[in-house]
């Protein structure tokens, strides 16, 4: 009997999830669990299996692989480029894993049933290019890859699995499900070349487009790791290798997007690296300059010191420079005798953030003394490269100490680069890459960028963009008319990232970019930098997500443990109308915000002194602005804020407190004042002689008690004063020469203590006073037939 029962084949899909410790953490969690309810619904879910291991380590890796026999796996995690794939080693230091080595495990696995890899994981092209020698099918990422992005890549990739679809199918479904998030060039499927059967023999099948890892760098400046793609400025940097070897004060002066950066990591640095004899050390000022400063040299006296160790030598020999307790010489003084024979480069790159981020004028110009001071005593030790942008020369012009060193160390300006430059930067790192350029691309180019400063990173941007969309190693005129020419790329990109939000979502950006831009006051709008606790605690994953999709830059405050967030570029501050727009809106909010910025650095630097609070006007518009955008100021914003509002409040509560104190006293010294014109009428009777007499002498001895203490504590003389006057109200039969006397006594302690002077002027002597009903007019009236009336508040 003939067994016609077909056996199904299960295939095994491995999921390797890879998060070392000391990295950012991915929802590698996530991406799996989802990977794994999508197999679970679908058709054909008999045919699979899912297997998921954490594979943190080498040996996790291929342990993994031994024990599951998968037919296709899945690594999900870091990537870091050449360096390869981010896992840890034996002893949890992460440690990356290189083409080759993955290359070489995959080809055994090839034999043991591997039919498909996918490298889900930023920059892993390079490893999967290497694979794919080996491996049927195999899917890398040519650039980084955002978190939610790869894990709908993933799950899409997946669901087109368990269907019954073919790789080829798959990829393209994970291709769709992330447009959405300007993503779907990112993941690159490759094929194993084969050989296919024709009619006249064999024939080599063409293996999928495989395209090179990217040498441009968007709108990032170019790093020293980048110095071999770095074309194009090849005299600029030879002038400045000159002068670091010559003299002690290099400043490369540019409009913003110039290059200022570039040429100093790119082409300065790796210059004088190969030489052997230099220290180098890089930092920028950013609202500390000190730390920043301290933060460098610390990297070089202790370079044993673990990385908390160094903060906090950092913030200590940061105290220690602003107050002087020491110096710049005395360190270099140290680095000379630690390193013989060494000189010290000291780059501090965006050096307008010295006057953008640190508002106060006196740690400017100490920080500057201090980096002059050091020039001076150390010439042939130590060489300073700043670079700066050319709007801001003016604030370096305006201290006299500065102008004079840029005097005699005259400021090096880079100009915009000359056509054949420019075409050197477009053609050389392509062709490095063994990619040409369709004819005339270069041109059209080189057109449209002119011949302006500040155009490069919109230039390296379109590259960027550009080189995903090649066409069998060329780039070409369709390509550069979809991604919208150079200067409309950035914007495009950022309207097209903005137009494929939620209309929740586009709010929430309009909040995030406009704290991202200080408006200019004289100047144009620049990118500042903005904290975590800038935002509600909701929308960071929205910065996040717009780090992903390279329109802001995310980084870490070290002195300040604080996250923070600034746009990639200013470019995009320049060229996209959508921010423009808000930024126009918003404007009279975001210049009072950065006022408020100023005084709130204030106060905390005098620990919150009550005397540093917000008063009269300022208070007025910060509560109103308080009232309006409470959401968009941050906790420090607010607490200064509503403390100066208690302030005020506990304030007006004294005043009124005073005030009531004061025309209680005027109510009292009323009655006792028109006590005086009153005649006692209807005695009543006398209940002994001696309750009488005690009376007489009491008021007697607190009128002269009264004048007793006019001189010590005139407060306390008219207490007693009243207090003698309220006691005859209530005694019967007072005696005339008592009643004088306690009326003088009254007229005196009021003359010298509530309105002093205020009854001088009358010819004549003064024979009677009265006030108004609410205390607050005296009239005085004289022998001179004159009667003057006084405002008790001011003595006039």
């Amino acid at each position: 009997m003939t067994n016609n029962t077909r056996v199904t084949t299960v295939k095994t899909i491995l999921l390797l999830a890879a998060n070392p410790r000391n990295t950012s953490q991915l929802r590698l969690d996530l991406e799996v669990r989802e990977i794994e309810e999508g197999l679970q619904r679908a058709a054909k879910r008999q045919q699979f299996q899912l297997r998921a291991k954490w594979a943190v380590r080498l040996r996790d890796f291929y342990r993994a692989v031994l024990d599951t026999q998968p037919q296709i796996i899945h690594f999900c995690g870091h990537g870091a480029g050449e360096d390869g794939i981010v896992l840890e080693d034996e002893i949890g230091q992460v440690a990356c894993v290189e083409a080759q080595e993955l290359a070489s495990l995959f080809k055994l696995f090839a034999t043991k049933g591997v039919e498909c890899v996918v490298l889900n994981a930023c920059y892993s092209l390079i490893q999967a290019q290497a694979i794919s020698q080996h491996i049927d099918y195999v899917i890398g990422m040519n650039q980084a890859v955002g978190d939610k992005a790869a894990i709908a890549f993933a799950v899409a990739f997946y669901d087109g699995i368990g269907a019954g679809e073919g790789v080829e199918f798959a990829y393209e479904l994970g291709c769709s499900q992330i447009v959405r998030f300007m993503e779907q060039h990112t993941p690159v499927l490759l094929k194993k070349q084969q050989t296919v059967a024709v009619s006249d023999g064999l024939a080599t099948q063409a293996a999928i487009e495989v395209v090179p890892p990217n040498p441009y760098k968007g709108l990032l400046a170019f790093a020293q790791e980048d110095a071999g793609f770095f074309f194009g400025r090849e005299k600029f940097v030879n002038s400045l290798v000159q002068l670091a070897q010559s003299q002690p004060l290099v400043a490369v002066m540019g409009s913003s997007g110039s290059g200022k950066s570039s040429v100093v990591f790119a082409g300065l640095i790796p210059e004088l690296r190969s030489m052997g004899n230099w220290l180098i050390e890089t930092f920028r000022p950013q609202s500390q300059p000190f730390y920043g400063l301290a933060a460098a040299l610390v990297r070089l006296l202790k370079p044993e010191a673990d990385a908390i160790e160094q903060i906090a030598k950092a913030a200590e020999l940061s105290k220690q420079m602003r107050q002087g307790d020491v110096t710049l010489s005395q360190v270099m003084a140290s680095l000379t005798e630690r390193y013989p024979h060494k000189r010290l480069l000291l780059v501090i790159d965006q050096f307008e953030e010295l006057y953008t981020l640190c508002q106060d004028v006196f740690e400017q110009q100490q920080f500057v003394d201090t980096l002059l001071s050091a020039v001076k005593s150390a010439p042939h030790d130590l060489t300073i490269a700043l670079t700066l942008r050319a709007d801001f020369f003016s604030h370096v012009l305006s201290y006299t100490p500065f102008s004079e060193a840029l005097q005699l160390y005259k400021p090096q300006f880079l100009l915009a680069m000359k056509q054949e430059e420019m075409e050197e930067a477009i053609e050389i790192p392509a062709q490095k890459m063994e990619v040409t350029l369709e004819s005339g691309l270069t041109e059209r180019i080189l057109l449209d960028v002119k011949n302006e400063p500040g155009n490069l990173p919109l230039l390296e941007f379109a590259l960027t963009q550009l080189w995903s969309k090649q066409r069998q190693g060329q780039l070409t005129h369709q390509a550069y008319e979809e991604i919208g020419g150079v200067t409309k790329a950035l914007a495009n990109h950022a309207q097209a990232v903005y137009e494929h939000l939620s209309d929740a979502d586009q709010k929430r950006v309009e909040k995030i970019f406009i704290q991202l831009v200080r408006p200019g006051e004289g100047t144009e709008d620049t990118r500042c930098i903005a904290t975590r606790d800038a935002f509600r605690k909701e929308d960071w994953d929205l910065v996040t997500r717009l780090a992903s999709q390279r329109l802001v830059v995310t980084g870490r405050d070290e002195e300040n443990k604080a996250e923070t967030v600034e746009v990639v570029h200013e470019a995009l501050i320049r060229q996209w109308t959508q921010l423009q727009k808000w930024m126009n809106e918003h404007r009279e909010f975001r210049t009072w915000q950065e006022r408020l910025k100023g005084r709130m650095r204030e106060w905390e630097a005098m620990g919150k002194d009550e005397s540093t609070l917000l008063r009269g006007l300022s208070l007025v518009e910060a509560q109103q602005w308080l009232d309006k955008r409470q959401d968009e100021l941050s906790t420090a914003e607010r607490e200064l804020i509503e403390q100066s509002l208690a302030s005020q409040e506990q304030q007006k509560k004294q005043e009124q407190r005073r005030q009531q104190e004061k025309e209680r006293l005027q109510r009292r010294i009323y009655l006792a004042l028109s006590s005086f014109s009153v005649v006692a009428l209807g005695l009543v009777g006398v209940a002994g002689v001696g309750w009488w007499s005690a009376a007489i002498n009491e008021i007697n001895s607190l009128a002269k008690t009264s004048d007793g203490q006019l001189n010590l504590n005139g407060r306390e003389a008219l207490e007693t004063s009243l207090r003698a006057v309220e006691k005859m109200q209530s005694t019967p039969w007072v005696d005339a020469d008592t009643r004088r006397q306690v009326e003088l006594t009254l007229l005196n302690t009021v003359h010298n203590v509530v309105v002093p002077n205020t009854l001088g002027g009358h010819a004549k002597q003064v024979n009677g006073v009265s006030f108004s009903p609410d205390g607050k007019i005296l009239a005085s009236g004289s022998l001179d037939n004159t009667v003057k009336l006084w405002d008790t508040s001011t003595g006039k």
